[in-house]
């Protein structure tokens, strides 16, 4: 018996996007000739925090909700399978590292809490660290990184009963006729966008929004002066008060390392000071990626002579709790994962704050199935 007709169109090339994309593909039951997928992209794929995060996959349990551990654990082995079947050492430098948590102080404590003595930490500032743990090590962490594009969905149509959409309409990047597409299935995996395309594509009568949001996030990249280990290490660095900018709390600067085999990539606190941009102009704070590289430069001699190569932003999707408090960016229920209320057909991927490089292959997977079971 020939394959029913199945067209999947996946809104945003993000890790979400392309993996969900990559696992349809791999369904026992997908047929070439008879089934499509397309992914529909505003800008190029990886464009917004899929091509901007710092890559950290771990199954370390205590990163996890008890919402989430179970994902992490498959997304965890997919990653793995993915790296060996696609060479991903090399295309998308997939790695095994070991990770670390450290406090230090800007004045150099009496007994420091040093490192386990078999790892490298020689380029960090380990006379200022006042307590250090074990956060992972080669077998439970790694680094991944991904890519792919169309244009921007502006509406969509639906059969009689109004909850199953037949027909999306997006406009190519570049050009201003639309061009409606024909869908059996849609993912919405358009990270903290996803809240504006459900908004444009849902029913006139549904009143239901979707409570996914923009959290901003930065990160650099630092060129050292010699090849640094496949360490990543997760610091606060509690500032002096002679040593604090105007504005800045008594908090402690929260830093994130991770060593890439060209250059160190370092990500920072989370802010909501500016809203969710579109998505080819993101909004970032040049003095900001400055202050992370001065800090940088306190945690670490190595990086204290380094060079600043890239400064950027993105925006990660946080799905809103109904007690989430406003001084609290970073706050965010588990992700929305499956068929979205009101709708048959309307697939959400979407709203996993900073652990999309985590989820996303695990997302993608689940999410595949979805079609071909219905």
């Amino acid at each position: 018996m020939a394959s029913p007709s199945r067209h999947t169109a996946i809104i945003g090339g993000g890790i979400m996007g392309a993996t969900t994309a990559y696992y349809l593909t791999e369904q026992p039951g997908f047929d070439i000739s008879a089934h499509k997928v397309t992914i529909i992209e505003a800008v190029g794929i990886a464009q917004a925090a899929s091509g901007k995060a710092g890559g950290l996959v771990s199954v370390v349990e205590a990163l996890h909700t008890e919402e989430t551990y179970e994902l992490a654990k498959i997304s965890w082995k997919l990653h793995s399978d993915l790296a060996a079947k696609h060479n991903g050492a090399e295309k998308w430098w997939y790695r095994r590292v070991d990770m670390q948590q450290q406090e230090l102080e800007s004045t150099k404590p009496e007994k420091p809490a040093l490192p386990p003595p078999d790892w490298d930490t020689s380029w960090l500032n380990t006379d200022q660290i006042t307590k250090c743990s074990v956060e992972g090590t080669k077998d439970s962490a790694g680094q991944v990184g991904v890519e792919v594009i169309l244009g921007k969905v502006n509406r969509a149509t639906y059969a009689e009963n109004g909850s199953f959409i037949t027909t999306l309409q997006y406009v190519p990047r570049g050009d201003t006729s639309p061009i409606n597409l024909a869908v059996t299935n849609v993912v919405l995996a358009a990270g903290p966008w996803s809240g504006e395309v459900f908004g444009a594509i849902k029913p006139s009568g549904i009143s239901y929004e979707l409570p996914v949001f923009g959290t901003r996030g930065h990160s650099i990249f630092i060129d050292t002066l010699e090849p640094l280990p496949p360490l990543a290490v997760f610091t606060e660095y509690h500032n002096g008060e002679s040593e604090r900018l105007e504005g800045e709390t008594t908090k402690p600067f929260h830093l994130e390392f991770y060593p890439r085999p060209e250059y160190l990539y370092v990500c920072g606190p989370a802010d909501n000071r500016t809203p969710l941009p579109p998505v080819d102009t993101p909004a970032v704070d040049s003095a900001f990626c400055n202050r992370m590289f001065e800090m940088c430069g306190k945690t670490s001699h190595v990086l204290a002579n380094g060079t600043l190569r890239q400064k950027q932003s993105c925006y990660m999707p946080m799905v809103k709790l109904t007690d989430r408090s406003s001084a609290n960016p970073v706050l965010s229920g588990p992700p929305l994962i499956g068929k979205l209320p009101f709708f048959d057909n309307l697939i959400a991927a979407t709203g996993h704050s900073c652990w999309g490089m985590m989820f996303g292959p695990a997302t993608g997977y689940v999410v595949a199935e979805i079609p071909f079971a219905s």
